[in-house]
């Protein structure tokens, strides 16, 4: 494993979220995030295997490495010179000055969370962001990673107008972060108090509003998972891939006919 030392001038933010504080630095156009709760380097490659399988090209590589001594991942900078991400918060916000997570919690209904959010993005970049929506919640449902909010979901803003950002942040999936996923509990335990985000606390309601725009070969990524450290995260991927098999595709033929 590829070990870095990096200085505090390389370090861009200590954020925090609803999952917890986490050290980023960026050095050489990569990015670097330290483990902080968990296992979370070993959620972001075990859901690089799920994408590798699937037919969706656009996404976010991590990569496990050590960082000042540290668990941690890495991956490359996907903005191009001139180009800023814009979250969807961030959007909304710009030209609203309001919170958007607030806007679609006064909605009533999930189906109408997503499509509020879907055309509003729409109206202010000019792009259909449908499918990318729907494959970060497919993702999510098979993931079960609980901290997919509106900052995790973007565009890309450049010159020529906006493009859709690639998928990326998985670090909550997996029930990675011990401080919600105590080590001790069976997976059952896990799966039954996990919770999502960011139009619904539960996966099935928010799955069961979208379209399944993301098709994984079951074989393929039975065998991507199974070349990964032997662990707890593994352990959860194997189980949560044989729980939701039914919404898997049987080979790489089939999902190239979708």
């Amino acid at each position: 494993m590829e070990e870095f030392n990096l200085d505090k001038s390389f370090l861009v933010a200590t954020s925090s979220g609803s999952t917890g504080s986490q050290m980023k630095y960026k050095y050489n156009n990569k990015w670097f995030k330290v483990d902080t709760n968990g296992y979370e380097s070993i959620a972001e490659v075990l859901a690089c295997c799920i994408l590798e399988a699937s037919n969706c090209n656009d996404y976010v590589r991590y990569h496990r490495c050590i960082i000042n001594g540290r668990n941690g991942c890495y991956s490359e900078s996907f903005l191009k010179d001139g180009e800023r991400l814009m979250t969807f918060e961030d959007l909304y916000y710009f030209n609203t000055g309001e919170s958007l997570t607030e806007k679609i919690m006064g909605l009533s209904g999930i189906s109408e969370r997503i499509q509020f959010v879907k055309s509003t993005v729409a109206e202010f970049t000019g792009i259909d962001v449908s499918d990318y929506v729907d494959v970060c919640l497919s993702l999510d449902y098979i993931t079960r990673n609980g901290d997919r909010h509106l900052n995790n979901f973007a565009v890309i803003e450049g010159e020529r107008g906006y493009r859709v950002a690639p998928v990326f942040d998985n670090g909550d999936a997996f029930f990675s972060n011990y401080s919600k996923f105590e080590p001790w509990c069976t997976l059952d335990e896990c799966l039954d108090t996990c919770t999502a985000k960011p139009f619904s606390g539960s996966f099935d309601a928010q799955f069961s509003c979208i379209k399944n725009s993301l098709k994984v070969d079951y074989q393929l990524v039975r065998k991507l998972i199974g070349e990964q450290p032997e662990g707890r995260g593994k352990q959860t991927a194997l189980y949560l891939i044989e729980k939701y098999r039914n919404i898997f595709c049987n080979d790489t033929q089939e999902i190239k006919s979708f």
